[in-house]
């Protein structure tokens, strides 16, 4: 167990692959009412901690940005301080 440079603890797993504590926070998939940094207009979706791997939550949010057009999806993580947004994506 390590600590890097922005001060989160990481986790060494099997076969080299580093775990932080950001990894295995609960996520979620949400609308937003306009720009990619204003409120969440409605929850599309909730993972647990540990539910959804990094690749899987991309994946989502292309799919949830084409099925609603014209607005942001966009991904959190549940911070100490709250929801956290990571990414956004919108298609038109």
């Amino acid at each position: 167990m390590g600590q890097n440079g922005n001060g989160r603890v990481s986790l060494s797993k099997p076969g080299g692959k580093r775990e932080t504590d950001s990894d295995r926070r609960p996520r979620r998939l949400v609308l937003l009412n306009g720009t990619a940094d204003c409120e969440v207009r409605q929850v599309l979706a909730e993972y647990p901690a540990g539910g959804i791997k990094g690749s899987q939550v991309h994946a989502e949010v292309r799919r949830l940005a084409g099925e609603n057009p014209g607005v942001f999806v966009a991904a959190e993580w549940l911070a100490p301080l709250g929801w956290t947004r990571f990414l956004w994506c919108r298609r038109e």
